[in-house]
């Protein structure tokens, strides 16, 4: 599910917002264990955008290329703490 909605006025953007959230919580019983990555737009750990297998991938990748957690995206992925 991807929602957008246009403000007319500042004022009404909450309003826009409920309404998508509410849409988001009637069809949470559809909801996969992970959301697409690229319509995830406010923070996220990425374990939430991204299925388990990558996650833990990108994980081991993190530990050996960037041990010490120096490139961060609005989805982090910390460094798997066993390859320290």
């Amino acid at each position: 599910m991807f929602a957008a909605g246009i403000a007319p006025s500042p004022d009404l953007a909450e309003a826009i917002r409920a309404h998508a959230q509410a849409a988001e919580a009637a069809l949470g019983a559809w909801h996969a264990k992970y959301d697409y990555y690229n319509f995830e737009e406010v923070r996220a750990g990425a374990e939430a955008v991204l299925p388990p297998d990558a996650y833990r991938r990108l994980r081991e990748i993190k530990a050996l290329y960037d041990p010490d957690d120096t490139i961060i995206s609005v989805h982090p992925v910390r460094p798997a703490a066993h390859l320290r």
